[in-house]
């Protein structure tokens, strides 16, 4: 009876946790929609966002390259891109909320060695993931990623349209917040087991000099 309670919370706690992914999904989908929206005149009629722009493009490469290939809508697609980059940042929260009540709910070998407190393990997951990561913007900040092809070849008008900023910019920026996501969500494990190790230690070290 207790296994069949268990089995029917874990269900649950799995039916929570997908359709709060789908959520998130849903959300990141409608705010990265606000290209549609933006006139290509954005900057002309709002002179005040100006500087925000170019604050954006001179600090962030990325925002640099979407400026330099969105010819057509250069003011809406900087726009949008600078705006991307903060909600990517914003949804890296909820999104490692998501990845913390997945790591209870589900089970894998990465998952298993979370519970079981293998620090080893964990910290190779996370220098994996940190460099995963590092290699990805690196390559997404150059702008190359906006150019390269499913199929060989590239093509520099492929964020030239609004449908292509949308589908390839924004594939582009839900990965890095998905990765972050990740990243941050295994480093507060690590840190969490290391201080409940140490915390441990110190108890068993303290209950020695006791006796």
């Amino acid at each position: 009876m207790g296994n069949l309670d268990n089995k029917q919370k874990l269900d649950e706690n799995v039916n929570y946790d997908t359709l709060f992914s789908l959520k998130i999904l849903l959300l990141y989908v409608v705010f990265a929609s606000h290209i549609f929206i933006l006139p290509n005149d954005i900057l002309d009629k709002f002179p005040f966002l100006n500087s925000y722009v170019e604050f954006m493009k001179e600090n962030f490469e990325i925002i640099k390259q979407i400026s330099i290939r969105t010819t057509n809508f250069q003011q809406a697609g900087t726009l949008w891109g600078a705006n991307m980059l903060i909600i990517c940042c914003v949804f890296c929260v909820p999104l490692a909320y998501d990845f913390f009540v997945s790591a209870k709910c589900n089970s894998n070998f990465l998952l298993d060695s979370i519970r079981q407190e293998k620090l080893f393990f964990l910290s190779c997951y996370i220098i994996i993931l940190l460099l995963i990561e590092y290699k990805f913007c690196s390559v997404a900040f150059s702008g190359d990623l906006f150019d390269t092809q499913i199929r060989l070849g590239k093509n520099t008008e492929a964020i030239n349209s609004k449908f292509g900023l949308f589908f390839k910019g924004g594939a582009l920026y839900a990965l890095m917040s998905v990765w972050t996501a990740m990243c941050l969500t295994f480093t507060y494990f690590f840190i969490n087991i290391t201080f409940k190790k140490f915390k441990n230690l110190i108890t068993k070290f303290n209950a020695k000099d006791k006796k």
